[in-house]
């Protein structure tokens, strides 16, 4: 379709079925796709296909100009290789923009364990790139861990009241013991304004009705 528009909803679809029935078709529109937009989804659909044969195609995405491109190739280099992808991926834990440094430092810790990886990961939370924090808590909140959402809960009162309303809504599905008292910590640290949102999410976890 000549709308852009029209496109990425398409492949929108495509990749959130996951079928690698359209990977053909897929490998044919990328070299012909400008728009990073567009160009990540189609790397995202490869992901989500889950069929390795597009490893090659995924990897030279690594060495795009757009941080969307690359973020995109190093979520979908780990859904088909797993673990055997770290070596690819040692190049994105120096990647130029945050938000994918943020990404592969959190694979390397789900794989490897490493502390290094986690403290990155923690720092992140206060780096100047609003989206790369929304990214460290989306990470952190994946690990899940008492830690994580300890950390998170600390950084909470210095994040703008957007991001104050995304930590709220992932926490919501987290199942730790110590939930209740970052809620109430993070009540202590918010505006007037804001507590009704903290007050909503604890209702919200189940952790009262």
């Amino acid at each position: 379709d000549k709308d852009p528009s029209v496109v990425f909803e398409a492949i929108s679809t495509i990749s959130f079925i996951g079928s690698e029935k359209m990977n053909g078709v897929l490998k044919l529109r990328l070299p012909e796709a400008t728009d990073p937009e567009i160009k990540s989804k189609i790397i995202e659909a490869f992901g989500n296909a889950g069929n390795p044969s597009v490893l090659p195609v995924v990897l030279a995405s690594t060495k795009e100009k757009s941080w969307k491109v690359r973020l995109a190739a190093t979520k979908a280099l780990y859904q088909l290789g797993g673990a055997e992808a770290l070596t690819h991926l040692e190049l994105m834990l120096n990647d130029p923009d945050t938000i994918v440094r943020v990404v592969a430092n959190s694979i390397f810790y789900k794989e490897t364990n490493k502390p290094e990886y986690f403290s990155f990961l923690i720092a992140s939370l206060s780096d100047a790139s609003k989206r790369a924090r929304a990214t460290a808590v989306d990470c952190l909140m994946t690990i899940g861990s008492d830690r994580c959402l300890k950390e998170i809960t600390n950084s909470f009162a210095n994040q703008e009241v957007d991001l104050q309303k995304h930590i709220l809504s992932k926490m919501v599905g987290s199942k730790s013991k110590i939930l209740y008292q970052c809620f109430l910590t993070m009540f202590k640290n918010s505006s007037e304004a804001l507590r009704p949102n903290v007050v909503e999410a604890v209702r919200r976890a189940g952790i009262v009705s």
